[in-house]
């Protein structure tokens, strides 16, 4: 019928991969609880410090986790684990215009980017994202067309691996953080509260990459502090005080070799991430 048989099953699936593929960049929960949460829910019960526990073992590895608010309509809470601090709860807005309706709500009038009848959002919401009407793929087989909550998350999950993709030496907040950034604002009217629609290209865009089709050398002195990639289609190289800077995420993608010289350095909450393979500018 849809529902999951225990939380603990769910805590233990999360743990799974946390403890197996720490590789993993993000993890989508399209699900929730019955029980519905006004406020943070980490220490409320063990079933939701089981969550929460999982949740900061996968991000910790750098696992973006990603999860639907719930669908009641509600104003004021989220069902679990959405409303787990560390988790990316997401709401969902319309991607369509014209009539809605579901067992929870009817909305005669629906537009894209307007917050969706159904959704659940509170205070500790993050951000919204397309969930009515979303055409994916079908268990088994075709393609299917369904509203909710459990269709916006997903979105926020695939941003998150482009972004990753993108530049590898993001860590888990800085993916998180550019998640949020966001041109596009909507206000929940269940609650008048605001929130960031998810809006990907913007995202992207806030991490630049350089590229050069031939050897490539980056020479000092100089600190990066930004979120950057530089490629080069050969080789490329540091010469001098080339410094990555606390806070900065910087990423060399070269096709054949990188060579960092004595002067290369990273400080302290500085991210650096170097890939050796195909590059096309």
């Amino acid at each position: 019928d849809g529902s999951f048989y225990s939380a603990y099953n769910i805590a233990v699936a999360m743990e799974w991969v946390a403890a197996n593929h720490p590789e993993v960049d993000a993890l989508n929960l399209s699900l929730g609880s019955f029980d519905l949460f006004t406020a943070l829910c980490d220490n409320i019960y063990t079933w939701t410090q089981a969550y929460s526990q999982a949740v900061a073992n996968l991000r910790a590895n750098g696992t973006v986790v990603t999860v639907s608010a719930g669908n009641d309509g509600s104003g004021t809470e989220m069902s679990a684990p959405a409303c787990i601090e560390d988790a990316m709860a997401t709401g969902a807005v319309y991607d369509f215009s014209g009539s809605f309706s579901s067992s929870t709500c009817n909305d005669p009038a629906a537009a894209p980017d307007e917050p969706a009848c159904f959704s659940n959002s509170n205070v500790h919401t993050d951000l919204f994202a397309p969930g009515s009407r979303i055409t994916s793929s079908a268990l088994g087989g075709g393609l299917e067309t369904y509203s909710g909550t459990s269709q916006a998350a997903p979105h926020v999950a695939a941003c998150a691996l482009l972004l990753r993709n993108r530049n590898p030496a993001l860590g888990t907040g800085q993916v998180e953080q550019l998640l949020v950034i966001s041109p596009t604002q909507v206000t929940d009217p269940t609650n008048d509260l605001t929130f960031p629609r998810l809006d990907c290209y913007h995202a992207m865009l806030q991490t630049s990459i350089t590229c050069e089709a031939g050897p490539r050398t980056l020479s000092g002195p100089v600190t990066y502090t930004g979120m950057e990639t530089h490629r080069s289609t050969t080789t490329l190289a540091t010469s001098g005080a080339v410094t990555i800077g606390n806070g900065a995420a910087i990423t060399f993608d070269a096709a054949s070799g990188i060579t960092l010289d004595y002067g290369f350095r990273v400080q302290a909450g500085g991210r650096f991430v170097g890939r050796i393979g195909p590059v096309d500018c």
